[in-house]
């Protein structure tokens, strides 16, 4: 009698649960797969064995898959991915003037497992110190998100200019990031403070201010709003009024901007040297941002159109950024800087 190999006796002599497959009792493997008794191979084109037993896919089968995988018309599929939470961090531009002022919102996002806001409370942190400060860095997420302010560092510090990356974590696990944005950019200031703050969606007044004008941070969104062009073509003076539904937000606020006295219409440029209109003199470009009953005897700005479109003789969309001190003849002077975005 051929004596075979022992390595090929102990293959032979293998039987299928001594094998360590997960198939289980009434059930073959085929080319890696559980199949039931009496059911073809996917694709095989073969039919049912002689004896066969219930049909593909039957409880009957007694098919037994294995951890992570369930049956499926007579085969061990794996499981679906369970949904897991979700975080996510935007910010609207990833190229952010090194100015050392401006306020550039960061919205923190987070989803629970089953698709549902998640109410979690996180930290934020900076790649690298240097790069500037978060007006809030620990806070529980909201339904619609949370909103931190990023302050870049001055372009006039060593090692501020060059790229960073803005980092979420669980407050219960801070050592492991749950969302980390994009490479954002520190690049040399140019024009006029930043417009991200609003253009976030619909007409937004964004104020940062110190001092009698404004103190603090406000974002207006929810309010009566008026647009005055004038002329309705080409126009030189332009006219934002906001009228707030929060009552904590003030009665109403304005902006105004004109270039009546550099005898042309405006543009998308910054405007320098901007003084109080109506009051401005020849070559110098007019500018009043007051509100809430406040506002300034003389004024020392500049201002920047980001986006001027007209339709006909209605004003389409606006986009500006502003710096106002108001008047800077006295010691302290009040400053107000912000955006304002207007569509229609």
């Amino acid at each position: 009698m051929t004596r075979l190999p022992i390595r090929l006796l102990l293959v032979l002599s293998c039987g299928l649960d001594a094998c360590g497959n997960e198939c289980g009792a009434g059930t073959r493997v085929e080319n890696g797969t559980c199949l039931a008794n009496g059911t073809a191979a996917p694709d095989s084109g073969a039919g049912p064995e002689t004896g066969a037993g219930p049909e593909a896919g039957s409880l009957e089968a007694g098919l037994t898959c294995g951890p992570g995988t369930h049956e499926i018309n007579g085969a061990c599929v794996p499981d679906p991915i369970p949904p897991a939470e979700r975080y996510e961090l935007r910010v609207v531009d990833p190229d952010i003037n090194a100015d050392g002022f401006s306020k550039v919102p960061v919205l923190a996002i987070g989803r629970t497992a089953d698709g549902s806001p998640s109410s979690t409370e996180v930290v934020l942190s900076l790649s690298r110190p240097t790069a500037g400060e978060l007006s809030t860095s620990r806070f529980a997420l909201r339904p619609l998100g949370m909103i931190s302010y990023f302050t870049p560092c001055s372009s006039a510090t060593e090692g501020c200019l060059g790229t960073f990356r803005i980092t979420m974590a669980l407050a219960s696990d801070p050592g492991t990031p749950v969302a980390t944005t994009d490479d954002l950019i520190l690049v040399e200031p140019a024009g006029v403070g930043s417009a991200a703050p609003c253009l976030l969606g619909g007409n937004l007044l964004f104020l940062d201010g110190t001092g009698f004008l404004f103190n603090g941070q406000q974002t207006v969104a929810l309010a009566q709003w008026m647009a005055n062009v004038m002329p309705t073509t080409s126009p030189s003076h332009l006219e934002i009024h906001a009228f707030p539904e929060m009552s904590e937000q003030g009665d109403f606020w304005n902006v105004v901007l004109d270039s009546t006295q550099l005898g042309q219409p405006l543009a998308e440029q910054v405007y320098d040297s901007a003084e109080r209109w109506p009051f401005q003199p020849p070559n110098h470009p007019g500018m009043d941002v007051d509100g809430d009953h406040r506002g300034c005897n003389s004024i020392n700005g500049r201002f920047q159109i980001e986006r001027l479109q007209m339709v006909g003789s209605s004003l389409a969309s606006f986009t500006a950024t502003f710096e106002e001190f108001c008047d800077p003849d006295l010691p302290n002077p009040s400053v107000l800087r912000g955006c304002v975005h207007f569509e229609q």
